[in-house]
């Protein structure tokens, strides 16, 4: 009867449930398509995490890594991660190890295609045609008159 009672008890009053810490989401989302390079990444866990192990953030391959990643001051479950790619464009990728509160590594990725406005690609484009030309010599010729 007593070994019953015992049985009761553990079935009807369950310890605490054992929950994972799950990604909840990006700041920018995967695969958005960006006017300009964000200046961070924030990436949001459903608990606190213990610590950052590494992140890497590149941009077309180049290191655009702006700065020391760092937990949310009032939720430790957000982790921020500085970006400084400039007005560059192309795919940038940032890879993150966290560590939950329960040891686990977690691991995640995030892409985006920044794609800068045309508008600003062309004077950079301009600019640096006239500094090639300025170190050539070269003076711009008037157009020819129909």
């Amino acid at each position: 009867m007593l070994a019953t009672a015992c049985i009761v008890a553990v079935v009807a009053f369950p310890g605490p449930a054992s929950a994972h810490t799950e990604l909840i989401g990006t700041t920018p989302a995967e695969g958005a398509r960006l006017p300009r390079a964000p200046s961070e990444v924030v990436v949001r866990y459903s608990a606190p995490l213990a610590g950052i192990v590494d992140t890497q953030v590149e941009l077309d391959g180049a290191d655009v890594a702006g700065g020391i990643p760092r937990l949310a001051r009032r939720d430790a479950g957000r982790l921020i991660i500085p970006i400084d790619a400039g007005d560059h464009g192309g795919r940038l990728v940032v890879r993150w190890v966290v560590r939950s509160p329960d040891a686990h590594l977690l691991e995640g990725d995030l892409s985006v295609q920044v794609r800068p406005k045309m508008v600003g690609a062309l004077r950079r484009v301009g600019r640096l045609l006239r500094l090639a030309a300025a170190d050539l010599g070269v003076v711009a010729a008037p157009a020819p008159a129909d």
